[in-house]
């Protein structure tokens, strides 16, 4: 066969694999979207503060104490403390292939990941108990950010 007809072949091969998206962690055996509840509902752009501002990230369930991995490749950049009270922490990694940032929250992350190059899938910490700061009518949950250009976008689609 000639070699261009067999290149061809493979891109269109490629091209249809479907790429596994990242498990962030897992709520009863799939990674889960906080739907709507007593705090209010964790999609992006979701009304906050009767309606003064908007939810600029997407909130994914977790279990308190559950593993939280990597949705990416990329080096992690700072500790993120979502109050500045020390209590709710996480990480904001910089994907560089996709030119995102992403900054998860309310997970302990491991000690010593600052400055270091994460992969997809590598265990980053534990999820906290974001419960104890908002009572009982908001589940356990990452918040999510997706940064691009300096602007917060729906981090959907890079993880569903």
């Amino acid at each position: 066969m000639n070699k261009l007809f067999l290149i061809i072949l493979g891109v269109l091969f490629m091209s249809n694999v479907k790429k596994e998206k990242p498990i962030i962690t897992f709520f009863n055996g799939k990674m889960r979207r906080r739907g709507c509840d007593g705090g209010g509902c964790g999609h992006f752009g979701a009304s906050r503060d009767n309606g003064t501002r908007q939810h600029k990230g997407l909130d994914i369930l977790c279990v308190v104490d559950s593993e939280v991995y990597s949705p990416f490749n990329g080096l992690v950049i700072d500790t993120v403390d979502a109050y500045g009270d020390g209590k709710y922490l996480g990480l904001n990694i910089l994907e560089i292939d996709l030119n995102v940032n992403c900054k998860i929250m309310y997970f302990e992350p491991l000690s010593g990941l600052k400055g270091q190059i994460v992969e997809v899938g590598q265990l980053l910490g534990y999820c906290q108990n974001i419960s104890a700061k908002y009572g009982a009518h908001v589940p356990p949950h990452l918040h999510i950010e997706i940064i691009k250009n300096g602007s917060k976008i729906d981090p959907e689609p890079y993880l569903f």
